[in-house]
């Protein structure tokens, strides 16, 4: 079951039980509920963290170094414009605040580049070329992840197509890819 199957069980689940104890059939208050819905989007997260380590052995973990990002807005906001001609990849991380990216006239080093994006109460909007391919592997817990590219078609269908690999939670926050 993936992310977002398990959070609406988890729902339906306290749902139920709430409303049984409006009934005085069980004997159970939303005090005592919400620490095992705060433990469960935890143990939700430990599993993605588990599932994307098992399912992407062979896959490139997210890069540092020079052509790497690594931003951070905690309580804050960040708006970046990347102009790299040897964008690898990276890190954002958003809690209680925004990050706006643009990529836009980027260009990935290589074939994949791989960014992880985590969103805790925040937002990140982040903004790609329509000639990338994104691949949006990122769960939404009490969130969402939002892919609205469009992909223009390739000028020479024998060169590869380059590829943004997105990875991450967003956990009561969102995550938005748009060109």
């Amino acid at each position: 079951m993936n992310a977002g199957g398990c959070g609406a069980v988890i729902l339906l689940a306290a749902g139920i039980l709430l409303q049984l104890g409006k009934f005085n059939l069980v004997k159970l208050t939303w005090e005592l509920l919400w620490p095992v819905a705060v433990i469960s989007v935890g143990l939700m997260l430990m599993w993605g963290s588990i599932k994307a380590r098992k399912g992407g052995a062979g896959r490139a973990e997210s890069p540092t170094g020079p052509g790497a990002l690594n931003e951070m807005a905690i309580f804050s906001g960040v708006e970046k414009r990347v102009s790299s001609k040897n964008f690898t990849g990276g890190r954002l991380f958003a809690m209680f605040g925004g990050i706006e990216l643009d990529l836009w006239q980027a260009e990935i080093e290589g074939d994949t580049a791989v960014l992880h994006i985590d969103a805790i109460f925040g937002g990140v909007e982040l903004r790609v070329p329509d000639t990338w391919v994104v691949s949006s592997e990122g769960q939404g817990i009490f969130g969402g992840y939002s892919d609205s590219t469009h992909q223009r078609p390739p000028t020479d269908p024998a060169q590869p197509r380059k590829t943004l690999v997105i990875r991450g939670a967003a956990v009561f926050g969102g995550v938005e890819i748009r060109n």
